[in-house]
């Protein structure tokens, strides 16, 4: 397994409302998402690990071209997640046992809005960051069900922050499920807070949704 080592120049992400714990796992995942600056994996045999590397030098493409509209870094942010995640599966997973009793026009919809929910709180909000290196130290097999890339963080004023990436095959190639930071599951923390979302709600799918309509709106 091979070492990939990279210099960032790159942007943080802020928090928005609303679900909030969601929220700031999303930013976590998304900032070490953008850190990876001019990437090449070097080992042909380890495609997980290029996989991570390749997200990352388009990530920095998009956020440094600031001459691009909102309209163009939403669309642009929609292709790399449509590219680099398997958002079906992450959408099924984050709802929880709702999933199972929700309508198909109910799961038609969440996947809609949990999509826009994701490129709206974030594509907007980037703020200025440096300093950062980002290294991808490989990939391992997860337990025959696809790859886990290991990465760190190594930080200026704190100590180095690991990052777990875990693909999946798919029809269309290699695609990311979730995203652990220091042991944390970017996918389990959603589910718990849409979980309790939908609990405040009555227990009720649709009063998710109406959240949701609400965050992304505008």
């Amino acid at each position: 397994m091979s070492e990939v080592s990279m210099s960032a120049s790159s942007r943080s992400v802020a928090g928005v409302g609303g679900i909030a714990r969601a929220a700031r796992m999303l930013g976590a995942a998304l900032f070490i998402l953008v850190a990876g600056h001019a990437a090449e994996a070097r080992s042909a045999d380890d495609q997980a690990a290029e996989f991570v590397a390749d997200l990352g030098r388009e990530a920095i493409t998009l956020l440094t071209e600031q001459e691009r509209s909102t309209d163009e870094r939403r669309a642009d942010f929609d292709r790399i997640l449509t590219s680099y995640f398997d958002l079906d599966s992450i959408s099924r997973f984050v709802l929880g046992r709702h999933w199972r009793v929700a309508t198909e026009a109910q799961r038609d919809e969440f996947r809609t809005l949990f999509r826009q929910f994701v490129i709206k709180a974030y594509a907007e909000r980037l703020s200025a960051y440096s300093g950062e290196e980002f290294t991808v130290k490989g990939a391992r097999d997860d337990n025959g069900k696809g790859y886990i890339v290991e990465s760190r963080i190594e930080r200026q004023n704190g100590p180095p922050v690991r990052v777990d990436w875990r693909l999946r095959e798919r029809d269309e190639g290699l695609r990311i499920v979730d995203v652990v930071v220091e042991g944390v599951s970017m996918a389990i923390t959603q589910r718990a807070d849409f979980n309790a979302a939908i609990a405040a709600e009555g227990g009720k799918v649709d009063g998710l949704l109406k959240r949701l309509r609400a965050q992304t709106s505008g």
